[in-house]
């Protein structure tokens, strides 16, 4: 464990979750960075051993699951902004944790790997939703490939809120990459299915 939000901090832990995603399970990889959200769960029990049908009682244990939000950490950005500082394992000592800032989020989403710009994207979007959408329009009119792509994935994201771009979606059925133009056929569905019978685009 690198850092601990809630409990007495341990610098390891077991969590336990189901074998399968059939059953819920999260697949950890080893090696991996992950932010967990676990809860204390009684009542398990594991077969005494391979072959036999006996069980016994497990203790108390923490258990996660495909449905806790538990996910790489890389791919926790808007949790890891709208979580309280953590708690630190040992006093006085500080461990690498990423710091997730809006402005570092929406400088990634211009200058970032495509991975890295969709991942800031995505935070953004259920952070800060409101102040994304200029930026997005801004990304899909005069940003590279990658820009417009994600750009566009985007403002699909957002939904009717996206008709603030409505203008630079429009143009961008157009655009010379096949993904641009599919996101932008679909934000531009979401936003009329959206607007009140009668009334108009501005």
């Amino acid at each position: 464990m690198s850092q601990w939000w809630r409990g007495e901090p341990l610098d390891s832990v077991d969590v336990y979750s189901a074998a399968s995603g059939a059953s819920c399970g999260f697949q950890f990889v080893e090696g991996g960075d992950y932010l967990v959200y676990a809860r204390r769960l009684s009542g398990l029990r594991e077969r005494i051993r391979p072959g036999f049908d006996g069980y016994r009682p497990l203790p108390p244990v923490l258990h996660t699951g495909a449905c806790a939000r538990t996910s790489l950490l890389e791919e926790a950005l808007a949790d890891v902004y709208l979580l309280p500082s953590p708690m630190a394992i040992i006093s006085g000592w500080t461990c690498f944790f990423p710091i997730v800032t809006v402005d570092g989020l929406m400088s990634n989403a211009w200058t970032g790997t495509e991975r890295s710009s969709r991942m800031a994207v995505d935070a953004l979007v259920e952070i800060r939703p409101e102040g994304l959408i200029d930026t997005l329009g801004v990304m899909l009119s005069e940003g590279d490939g990658i820009r417009r792509q994600v750009s566009s994935w985007g403002l699909w994201k957002l939904g009717a809120a996206a008709a603030g771009a409505e203008a630079q979606l429009t143009h961008a059925l157009d655009d010379e990459d096949r993904f641009v133009r599919e996101y932008a056929r679909q934000s531009l569905d979401r936003i009329k299915q959206a607007r009140p019978p009668g009334s108009s685009s501005r």
